[in-house]
């Protein structure tokens, strides 16, 4: 279970690429930004495609920390290679519009948004199994919504059930609330940016 929760952590971590998509994007924060606001292209074209690049190269690091583990450190993640990289992949969605969301919302210093994005990302890290693997399932018999509220949890739970039990119905559910966190995060993301103004730039 611990090495699940790593790569969940390794996915949480892609909020730092998120967060500096949507810092490129705010003209108030970056002056990378005040020339993309000034470009007549329209905003959303230009943050979707920065996104799914993003997206992209998380999801290129967790592979590459999947096979470092499995082939360097032989770990074993079973036999089902192509779910384990669906499950990369939208843990990878899912880390970088976590991080595009805090961007959005805290209009704070980047030190105070990379505090918050660390201190999340280690504490539900953390609670899947991280530092002690038992903590996983003492959260889950203390308070059993945690086992499907928390995103990490839900990335280690997907690798471990495809480990026991396959790509079965525990498995999808994962996935599928990993989608649903993602879409959540994005429609933040956009509700709060979208109508955004500058009076100068």
């Amino acid at each position: 279970v611990s090495y699940f929760a790593l790569i969940s952590m390794a996915a949480m971590f892609g909020s730092f690429r998120g967060n500096t998509e949507v810092e490129n994007m705010q003209a108030d924060m970056t002056p990378q930004a005040a020339r993309i606001n000034l470009a007549p292209v329209h905003k959303l074209k230009i943050f979707s495609c920065s996104l799914i690049a993003t997206i992209l190269i998380q999801f290129a690091s967790l592979v590459l920390l999947v096979a470092f583990m499995a082939f360097v450190l032989n770990i074993n993640f079973g036999t089902q290679i192509l779910p384990a990289l669906v499950t990369c992949f939208f843990a990878s969605i899912m880390g970088v519009s976590f991080g595009a969301m805090v961007a959005s919302l805290v209009k704070a210093s980047e030190g105070v948004r990379t505090g918050i994005m660390i201190t999340v990302s280690l504490v539900l890290s953390a609670m899947a199994g991280m530092m002690y693997p038992d903590l996983k399932y003492i959260v889950t018999q203390a308070a059993p919504p945690m086992a499907y509220l928390n995103p990490a949890n839900l990335i280690c739970d997907s690798f471990y059930a495809l480990y026991y039990y396959g790509a079965g119905p525990r498995f999808f559910l994962n996935n599928a609330l990993l989608l649903a966190f993602s879409a959540l995060f994005t429609l933040i993301v956009y509700l709060v940016t979208r109508r955004r103004k500058y009076a100068s730039l």
